[in-house]
């Protein structure tokens, strides 16, 4: 059965030259180590929690906020709910119309922006979720909300707020949701390292239920 399992990788690659947000400072990869001198090699990596394909706890907004370590690791998995944004400057709660959304679902929002992600337009002018859409997907229950672009809103960032409040986790930075779009039914694993921390490097990935 495994060999007709589908995945589909929903995760940018992670190296020095990926875009960060606007202000904080690039991965930093360092060799401490090499198998020519050592017998092994050793890798250092230097970065911020909020680049490349991450997840951002509670503990990003709110002081008292969970830390992705303290999330139970049911919350990263649930069935996969695609919504299509693009063209789309302002995210409403009126995408939601009409899409079923069951508690514990992972709701995903496709701009099509993650072919600019490594283009300096990436972090400018992309779309933002308005309060009343997060506050409508608090209120279905759902466990995630993912995005294939940088931020759900602008400072002071209350959409992060409202959605970190109710626990739900932002998965942002996500590649490659265009891929399914013909798959109507799909499962999301979005499992970060478990840091003690505000945030975290995922790999995610879209399970394709036949």
């Amino acid at each position: 059965m495994r060999g007709l399992m589908q995945i589909v990788d929903l995760t940018h690659p992670f190296d020095s030259s990926i875009p960060v947000y606007p202000g904080d400072p690039s991965p930093q990869f360092r060799v401490l180590a090499e198998i020519g001198t050592a017998g092994y090699r050793l890798g250092e990596i230097t970065t911020v929690l909020h680049a490349g394909t991450h997840i951002d706890a509670p503990g990003h907004m709110l002081g008292s906020g969970a830390a992705v370590a303290d999330i139970p690791v049911e919350r990263f998995v649930g069935r996969g709910v695609l919504i299509d944004v693009r063209r789309k400057a302002r995210i409403d709660h009126d995408v939601l119309s009409g899409v079923e959304m069951r508690p514990g679902d992972v709701v995903l929002f496709m701009s099509g922006r993650s072919g600019q992600y490594r283009k300096p337009e990436y972090f400018h002018d992309g779309p933002v979720v308005t309060e009343a859409c997060a506050r409508a997907l608090v209120a279905a229950g759902v466990s995630m909300l993912g995005i294939d672009f940088a931020s759900p809103d602008r400072p002071p960032f209350p959409v992060h707020r409202i959605l970190l409040e109710a626990g739900v986790p932002i998965v942002e930075n996500l590649a490659s949701l265009e891929r399914l779009s013909h798959h109507p039914n799909f499962e999301i694993i979005a499992l970060p390292v478990r840091l003690a921390a505000e945030a975290a490097p995922a790999r995610v990935i879209a399970r394709i239920i036949p």
